[in-house]
């Protein structure tokens, strides 16, 4: 079915539903909400945000507004977190988690909680995240409830992605899928693959990504959920950049960035464009790899998005340093090593430090690169590129003969087409 279509008739059984026993009387905030909860589901997030700002005006006007106001503060709060205004959603999070608490609502606190760690954990700011992570969690393992506690433990499981522990994340989101197969929520379920196949990535399994990838998108066309839809199709295409599959990437990263234009999606938008700057990268069309990733920045300094604006300020490094702009190469590391500061993703950290040391220069750059190396803890494809720019600087046989093992080893699981490329670059 197509997907216009599914939506269209996922939003008729929604109303059925609705309606359907003893036909309750909708009073006007009732008939809005549904309209509303169907317009987002469709991505027409515009319409949505209307009537849920025309029900928030409605619900403040009642004597003792309660769980009306609650809802409506939820559901705008999401869709400006959406549309890129954390601070805005975070401002309708604050008055419905004081709401909740006024009403002893334990339920609709804990969603609020969940949001407000959400916002959090996409500007970067990780312990806010992961107090209200832990304060949702306890509420859910207390009420018994499976939809929340699956809620709860995806928001865990995003937090130990962000901190590189792939395995826990995994072990939580397995979790989460039986609750949500459960409780026959596939709306969830299709979001839930989505991010499953993020840590399946992160291990470089590409087989297990892609294939819960494509059930998810099977899911989203069934169920018509658009943005899920959109946002599945661009972590798709990013798993085909990384094989070297450029141009059907580039045909998904075209549809992900018409979703995002029509719902107003910056952040979608924001990493897309990321992802076509990583195209010409890799493609060795460093200029034009630079323009893109200077919108990319642009647009993740408008959205706050710190994690983001790190990655973008350490691949205007390499795309610098590429294009022999040292003088360049310096600001933006510059810029990427203050951010790190306050983003503390092991990700970025190690990126930064390890184009710290390459600027560095041999004497002082090999020191850095051993100390880091003499650390340890690294996974594979990091202690790889330390060995790999170890020889850079050096010319080290020993340490080209290392990356080059590493690198092999990698490509047996993954067909990487970066360290490919290296392997050609090493064997020479």
């Amino acid at each position: 079915m197509p997907l216009r279509k599914a939506y269209k008739f996922r939003c008729i059984i929604l109303w059925q539903r609705q309606v359907a026993g003893e036909k309750t009387r909708y009073h006007p905030f009732q008939v809005m909400a549904r309209k509303a909860a169907m317009l987002k589901l469709g991505g027409k997030w515009d319409a949505s945000l209307s009537l849920w700002t025309a029900n928030l005006q409605w619900s403040e006007s009642l004597p003792d507004p309660g769980g009306e106001l609650a809802e409506s503060l939820l559901e705008a709060g999401w869709l400006w977190f959406k549309k890129g205004d954390y601070q805005k959603a975070l401002e309708l999070y604050g008055r419905g988690e004081a709401c909740c608490k006024k009403m002893n609502d334990g339920a609709r606190l804990n969603s609020f909680w969940s949001a407000m760690g959400t916002v959090h954990l996409n500007r970067g700011e990780y312990d806010q995240a992961r107090d209200f992570f832990d304060q949702s969690l306890e509420i859910s393992r207390r009420s018994g409830n499976s939809e929340e506690l699956a809620r709860s433990l995806n928001n865990q499981a995003m937090l130990h992605w962000d901190k590189g522990d792939y395995q826990e994340c995994l072990r939580l989101h397995r979790q989460t899928r039986e609750l949500y197969i459960k409780s026959g929520n596939e709306v969830k379920l299709a979001q839930l693959l989505g991010n499953m196949a993020l840590a399946y990535w992160g291990v470089y399994d590409f087989s297990s990504a892609r294939q819960l990838l494509n059930e998810g998108l099977a899911l989203a066309k069934k169920t018509g959920d658009i943005q899920t839809y959109a946002m599945t199709t661009g972590n798709l295409a990013g798993i085909m950049i990384q094989e070297g599959d450029f141009e059907p990437a580039s045909e998904l990263i075209n549809i992900r960035l018409e979703y995002a234009a029509r719902f107003g999606d910056n952040k979608n938008r924001c990493v897309a464009l990321g992802q076509l700057a990583q195209i010409e990268y890799l493609n060795g069309d460093y200029r034009k790899a630079e323009l893109g990733y200077l919108r990319a920045l642009e647009a993740a300094e408008t959205l706050g998005l710190k994690y983001y604006k790190g990655y973008f300020l350490t691949m205007l490094t390499e795309t610098a340093w590429a294009l022999k702009d040292i003088q360049n190469a310096g600001r933006y590391l510059g810029q990427a090593s203050e951010l790190v500061k306050l983003v503390n993703v092991a990700e970025l950290k190690f990126n930064v430090r390890k184009l710290r040391a390459r600027l560095a220069g041999q004497a002082q750059g090999g020191r850095e690169l051993q100390e880091m190396l003499d650390q340890g803890g690294w996974d594979p494809a990091q202690q790889a590129d330390l060995h790999y720019e170890s020889y850079l600087l050096t010319g080290s046989a020993g340490e080209r003969e290392k990356a080059l093992q590493l690198y092999r080893e990698i490509l047996q699981k993954a067909p990487l087409h970066e360290y490919q490329q290296r392997v050609k670059e090493l064997s020479k």
